[in-house]
């Protein structure tokens, strides 16, 4: 029978290297693979933390009393400012509490003085940073001293007055320079009243 060479057996020469078309794609993948093991590790410890900071009703009160009096004329005759606002907090009740001292004149002529009194939800708004008090609805409206020609017209003018400047101004505003509030700014999860204070949330839940 004719013999059958045998295949010659393949050798790699003296002091060569091995190849690394296999080992080239490994290196970058592994790589990728362990950071995002890391970036996993870090990150789940700060999503399921949560921390709350409150605001209690006498800074609430200070900053609302950056921002008065408020006074607004009906024909320019008719007048109502607003002074002294004061914001309470109850226990057990979401909502904000608002009272400002009203003092109405006519032509500069003043008519004696009343108390409203206002209530309403907070409200974040993230792209301010800032807390309004949401669908604010009036609980006490009074002008003990004043003649009924005149308490009607007293009555709409601070009714409107002390609710438009609730829709348009905020009664807190988040301070950035505050490592805490500047946090709450961005990730503020929950806004409520509770312990007599108004409560602020900030992390996940998760």
């Amino acid at each position: 029978m004719p013999s059958i060479a045998p295949t010659p057996a393949l050798h790699r020469p003296a002091g060569a290297r091995p190849s690394r078309q296999l080992r080239a794609p490994v290196l970058p993948a592994l790589l990728l693979v362990l950071l995002l093991v890391l970036c996993l590790c870090a990150a789940a410890p700060a999503a399921a933390e949560r921390r709350t900071f409150t605001i209690s009703a006498a800074e609430l009160t200070r900053e609302a009393a950056t921002r008065f009096p408020q006074r607004r004329c009906l024909l320019g005759l008719a007048c109502v400012t607003l002074a002294d606002p004061r914001v309470r907090l109850r226990n057990d009740d979401p909502r904000l509490f608002l009272s400002a001292r009203a003092s109405p004149d006519v032509g500069a002529q003043p008519l004696g003085e009343g108390t409203i009194e206002i209530a309403g939800k907070p409200r974040y708004d993230p792209a301010q940073g800032a807390f309004f008090m949401d669908t604010p609805q009036v609980l006490r409206l009074e002008f003990p001293g004043l003649s009924p020609a005149y308490a009607a017209q007293a009555v709409e003018l601070t009714r409107g007055l002390l609710i438009d400047y609730l829709r348009q101004t905020p009664v807190w505003v988040l301070d950035e320079k505050d490592g805490q509030q500047a946090l709450a700014k961005l990730v503020l999860r929950e806004v409520d009243v509770r312990g007599g204070k108004l409560r602020l949330v900030i992390g996940d839940d998760d």
